[in-house]
């Protein structure tokens, strides 16, 4: 077996040996059927087998607790608000709130009626403080009310108190300590991580915005992990296997939830950064801001690229051509596949999708590194994967016409984990799907290899952002609302991640949306190296890039070197260089005439007639690295 299958079959079946535990299910605001914290709600996620229902209290004006969440009821179409109300006045409205197209009437339930609920059927409360007269930052006067009320009930030694209100954990704290807490967080949970271990104080952190490590740093410290709120079975999955104490939900049924297994502890990074001082040049371009668009390039049937040894290969679906292009624009093509995947390996081969098919089967084409019109393919296959959907785009990493193999990466539309197809001499091995990650592929769902191996990348989101996949732990990289100010990210899809000298470095797209421009930062040391303007003008209202992408393909020179292909559909190819300049000697320009020499490639290779590119030259005993242009 080859390294890379037997490091991903090793990596399964270890995590398949260790079963983990099912985290305790909390119904949020009692269940989706129904007026939301009402009895219909809470009963309903009672008779489902919640262990605890999950309220939102507030005080109204003759000092009863009441099931709500917001200040008044208009949201529900009623017009009363809460503080100013009495609980007679308040359920005396009809309400009326459509949850997954049925609409529900009811009205607001007392916080008595809610703890009957939860007597009734032997499940916890646990209540959320909302801020209330009496219960906020400023006066926890009523609190001491609401603990009798708890108490009264039988609840004080069953239930939790949830709120993102420090003050009132602080106060039960001290005056109740035996009563269960837990801090509302969300995106700045760290933020508050010393103080909840300071107060011995459980969290509840929203989805999406940690990870197994920071769940392994509450355990650390005594504490238990809530997480808000997962209403899929694959994000069930995630936050399952990151080892969540408890799971918030609308919607998730007990009896009918996916196994689960604990993920295996995060891969660490072992370079130490050394340091750099990064520069970023543009080589050569081809677009029509610098009129010499290079042509056949399609923004809706050519919608994905790919580059090596300053050659770069992009496939119509339609006329099912590979077009091959360098610096000196169109030099001729290739039998290309039905899809519209075209990326390439580790190694430089080029792999695309000769189908566009969303079952479980696909094909797909390999040309050896170096591939020349007229070539023929190396390799030819259809491979199965677990994972059904619409997948646009492929990647690849390793070498998949090598014995030691590599993988493709396939991200289906609507689905939270990616099909991984292992491929060795050009022939597939069986694939598997990834643990789940915290953002839901689209059409524009991309993987972006950068270690070599199939339990650590990069996922990209268009409009949606970067995170990084490690061993199933997900961390946000750039994610949240896109901006078209450089150099914040903007809306295009595509990115490159990759080490120089220990440096992480992530590319990704900027500046005005679907036009080609992207910054470049070295992620390690949170610094921008430069941002760089679009390379075209053909946007997606003008009909020009159809895809939506930019893609970003990076090749490694030497340890202190990349370069760094840019394709953006109908907009145009460029060529440009990432080098520290620190290390080694500069690359000179030269002319193709320069004589006696021998022309090696990247790789080693020698080349008898070197076209433009990027070359190691070996005059006498003397060796250089020259670019020809």
């Amino acid at each position: 077996m080859n390294r890379f299958l037997s490091t991903l079959t090793a990596c399964v079946a270890g995590a398949l040996l260790m079963t983990a535990e099912r985290p305790l299910l909390v119904g949020h605001r009692g269940s989706n059927i129904g007026l939301e914290n009402s009895v219909e709600s809470f009963t309903v996620g009672a008779k489902r087998g919640y262990e605890y229902l999950e309220t939102d209290f507030k005080v109204t004006s003759d000092k009863k607790f009441v099931c709500t969440h917001d200040d008044n009821t208009t949201r529900l179409g009623g017009t009363k608000t809460i503080a100013s109300s009495t609980l007679e006045a308040l359920q005396s409205e009809t309400l009326t709130q459509t949850r997954s197209g049925v609409k529900y009437t009811g009205r607001l339930c007392s916080a008595q009626e809610y703890l009957d609920v939860c007597k009734q059927y032997g499940v916890k409360p646990l209540i959320e403080l909302k801020w209330a007269t009496g219960v906020n930052n400023n006066d926890q006067s009523n609190i001491p009310l609401l603990i009798k009320l708890i108490e009264d009930n039988g609840f004080r030694d069953k239930c939790i108190i949830l709120t993102s209100m420090k003050p009132c954990l602080e106060y039960i704290h001290k005056n109740y300590p035996d009563i269960k807490l837990q801090f509302l967080t969300g995106e700045y949970w760290s933020s508050h991580f010393d103080w909840c271990v300071a107060n011995k104080i459980d969290v509840d952190i929203q989805a999406g915005y940690f990870n197994k490590d920071a769940v392994k740093r509450y355990h650390d410290n005594g504490l238990v992990v809530n997480v808000w709120t997962v209403n899929t079975d694959a994000a069930y999955r995630t936050y399952a296997e990151m080892g969540c104490d408890m799971i918030t939900t609308d919607n998730l049924d007990p009896n009918n939830l996916p196994e689960i297994t604990i993920l295996p502890d995060p891969e660490p990074d072992t370079d130490e950064p050394q340091p750099v001082d990064l520069a970023f040049e543009r080589l050569w371009i081809l677009s029509n801001t610098t009129n010499n668009h290079p042509g056949n390039i399609d923004g809706s049937n050519a919608q994905q690229g790919t580059a090596v040894d300053g050659t770069f290969y992009v496939n119509n679906c339609v006329d099912k051509k590979i077009y091959i292009f360098n610096e000196t624009g169109l030099t001729g093509e290739l039998e290309g596949g039905a899809g519209w995947g075209c990326a390439r390996d580790t190694h430089g081969n080029i792999v695309v999708r000769d189908d566009k098919l969303t079952g479980n089967e696909h094909s797909f084409i390999i040309y050896a590194r170096g591939a020349k019109p007229g070539d023929t393919p190396a390799a030819r296959f259809t491979a199965t994967v677990p994972l059904e959907g619409q997948t646009n785009f492929i990647n690849a990493d390793g070498n998949l016409l090598g014995a030691e193999g590599g993988h493709i990466y396939l991200f289906p539309n609507k689905k939270t984990a990616v099909n991984i197809l292992p491929v060795a001499e050009g022939k597939p091995a069986t694939a598997i799907q990834s643990y789940g990650i915290t953002m839901t592929g689209s059409t524009a769902g991309y993987v972006i290899p950068f270690t070599g191996r199939p339990t650590r990348w990069l996922y990209n989101i268009r409009a949606t952002g970067l995170a990084e996949y490690n061993n199933g732990n997900c961390t946000d990289i750039i994610t949240g609302r896109a901006s078209t100010t450089a150099p914040n990210r903007n809306s295009t899809g595509g990115g490159a991640y990759f080490s120089l000298k220990g440096n992480k470095i992530l590319i990704h797209n900027s500046g005005a949306n679907y036009l080609g421009g992207f910054t470049v930062r070295n992620h390690t040391a949170d610094k921008v190296i430069t941002s760089v303007d679009p390379i075209g003008t053909l946007g997606y209202v003008s009909g020009g890039n159809y895809s939506t992408f930019n893609w970003l393909i990076p090749e490694k020179v030497s340890d202190s070197e990349w370069l760094v292909y840019q394709y953006c559909p109908a907009n145009g190819i460029a060529c440009y260089r990432l080098y520290d300049k620190l290390s080694g000697v500069e690359s000179v320009a030269t002319d193709s005439s320069d004589a006696p020499a021998q022309y090696f490639n990247l790789q080693g290779i020698c080349v008898e007639n070197p076209g433009p590119g990027l070359y190691i030259v070996k005059r006498g005993n003397k060796v250089t690295k020259e670019i020809i242009r």
